[in-house]
């Protein structure tokens, strides 16, 4: 195969533009990948990036200069594949780019089927639903020569929905296992550690719930909430008014995120829709059990008394139950975390991530994946 160059629109952190990119320069049939975001990530092989910088002239404005960057990159640099990742804008752009000069069009869906369904509404891409836009998205998506989705869940929904199931690839953001694994007696200070942007889909509010009730058992219970966002202020005061501000800790933003969860317990999400949390993943190959809303493609990994608890959203007695008992037995959560590694070094590691986007360029049906894992590169 000839060697392929790559055209790439996003806007990802550094752990998530890690677990998305290292298994890519991994693929020796890729060559250089130039990836365009807001602000350059961490370095990489064969990777550069074109920073756009802060978003100070507004949003359609940035968006404006995003799509003029890239059709820059389109001229000067050929690239064999452009892909967005992340419906909008960036699945939408790379469609027009694609679509314009007769490249090779792939889309990454990284925020599960709510990235698609109403248009993104329920990854607050929109304050009301917007079906036209699910059309839309579901048209370029049926375009695209390869559909790649973080867990089975999205691919059944694209599926029902019309796009082809042998173009659509389950492709998670991938785990380093060297640099995420459990640090031996390390001292786990923390009970409760849960990992998000504070915003309004992350749901932290709930997770604070949870810990209040905890407390009532448990009165020295220890959180922590490793992440910012808008409405970390709110979620600061709501500590206050339920009493727990002693009993958790606000970390902050920290890409050394394997640190924090090596001194945790249990992991926790409260999120209204999500994909396959990368944040999840990481702690789970850290040995840390999660317990989880059984949403998008959590349930992947997830398995209730194997890797942790996949639960009702609603139900928030059981997250209480679910979180105490793992508190409570050391033996469980010891078992629940070796499981958890288990579970994300079968599948869901830098060199997994290789072999399936090795298949996505082959044009290999995603049904054969599971059988050629594990197969040399």
């Amino acid at each position: 195969m000839a060697t392929l160059s790559m055209l790439i629109s996003t806007n990802l952190n550094g752990n998530l533009i890690r677990g998305e990119l290292l298994p890519l320069v991994a693929v020796p049939e890729i060559g250089e990948i130039v990836v365009v975001q807001d602000e350059a990530g961490p370095a990489m092989p064969k990777v550069r990036y074109v920073p756009l910088g802060a978003k100070s002239l507004g949003k359609a404005l940035h968006g404006l200069r995003r799509l003029f960057v890239l059709c820059i990159e389109m001229v000067r640099n050929r690239p064999s594949i452009v892909m967005g990742v992340y419906m909008m804008p960036h699945g939408l752009l790379a469609y027009l780019l694609a679509r314009a000069t007769g490249r090779r069009l792939w889309i990454h869906v990284i925020g599960g089927p709510g990235e698609v369904r109403d248009g993104g509404y329920w990854v607050d891409q929109w304050r009301t639903p917007h079906p036209g836009l699910e059309r839309l998205f579901l048209r370029i998506l049926k375009s695209a020569e390869v559909v790649l989705v973080v867990g089975t869940e999205s691919k059944k929904y694209l599926a029902s929905r019309g796009v082809d199931p042998d173009r659509i690839h389950v492709m998670s953001q991938k785990i380093d296992a060297g640099r995420f694994q459990p640090v031996a007696d390390g001292t786990r200070e923390y009970d409760l550690i849960i990992t998000a942007q504070l915003i309004a889909r992350k749901r932290v509010d709930l997770f604070l719930r949870i810990v209040a009730d905890v407390r009532a058992r448990h009165p020295n219970v220890r959180a922590a909430v490793l992440g910012d966002g808008p409405l970390r202020a709110d979620l600061e005061r709501m500590a206050d008014d339920l009493g727990i501000r002693k009993n958790v800790e606000f970390l902050g933003f920290h890409e050394d995120t394997e640190r924090y969860y090596n001194r945790a317990k249990v992991f926790v999400l409260t999120s209204t829709a999500e994909g396959l949390s990368v944040a999840m993943m990481e702690a789970m190959c850290c040995g840390v059990p999660a317990v989880v809303p059984a949403v998008g493609d959590l349930g992947d990994v997830v398995h209730t008394g194997v890797t942790g608890y996949l639960l009702d959203p609603d139900d928030h007695s059981a997250f209480v139950r679910a979180v105490s008992a793992l508190m409570e037995d050391e033996d469980v959560r010891r078992r629940l975390g070796a499981n958890a590694r288990s579970t994300i070094l079968d599948g869901y590691t830098v060199g997994d991530g290789a072999r399936g986007w090795r298949a996505a360029l082959q044009g290999t049906p995603v049904r054969q994946l599971a059988v050629e894992r594990g197969g040399a590169l």
